[in-house]
C-alpha cells in the first residue's frame, strides 16, 4: 500500500506493509468509483477529515480516543514488545537522524518492517 506523497506531512510517499488482519480488512472492502486511492472514502469520495473520523469514533463508542492517537498507541506498544526503534519511526513515516545520515540511508525498509505490522495487526485484533 503506497500512500502518495501530497497526503504525507513530510510529502515523501510512503509505504505500508500489508499483512494479515490488515489484508483481510482490505480485501473485504468495496471499491468506490472515483474515490479508488482511498481505503475509507468520505461521502464526498474525498479523504475524511479528522473531525469526521473523531465523529466516526465517538459514535463507535471510541470517543475516549483520537485519530492521532492511534500512533502514539502503536508506538508505546511497538517500543514496549522491544521492536526496532528505527522501524517503529519508519513505520510512523518520522524522519531519522540528521541531515547525513538520511542522505545515506536511502531505504525504507518495508520487508523489515512486515513482521512488525503483521504483530500490531494481530495485536489489535486479540490474536497476538
Amino acid at each position: 500500500l503506497v500512500l502518495p506523497a501530497v497526503r504525507m506531512k513530510a510529502r515523501r510517499a510512503h509505504r505500508v506493509p500489508v499483512t494479515g488482519p490488515l489484508a483481510v480488512h482490505l480485501s473485504s472492502l468495496p471499491r468506490v468509483a472515483g474515490a479508488a486511492d482511498l481505503v475509507h472514502p468520505g461521502q464526498s469520495r474525498a479523504a475524511m477529515s479528522d473531525m469526521t473520523i473523531s465523529k466516526a469514533m465517538r459514535g463507535a463508542g471510541l470517543g475516549q480516543y483520537t485519530p492521532h492517537g492511534w500512533r502514539s498507541t502503536f508506538s508505546d506498544w511497538a517500543n514496549s514488545e522491544g521492536w526496532n526503534r528505527d522501524l517503529i519511526e519508519d513505520q510512523l513515516a518520522h524522519q531519522i537522524g540528521g541531515s547525513v545520515e538520511r542522505a545515506y540511508r536511502r531505504s525504507d525498509y518495508l520487508d523489515r518492517r512486515r513482521p512488525l505490522m503483521d504483530a500490531w495487526g494481530k495485536y489489535l485484533v486479540g490474536a497476538s
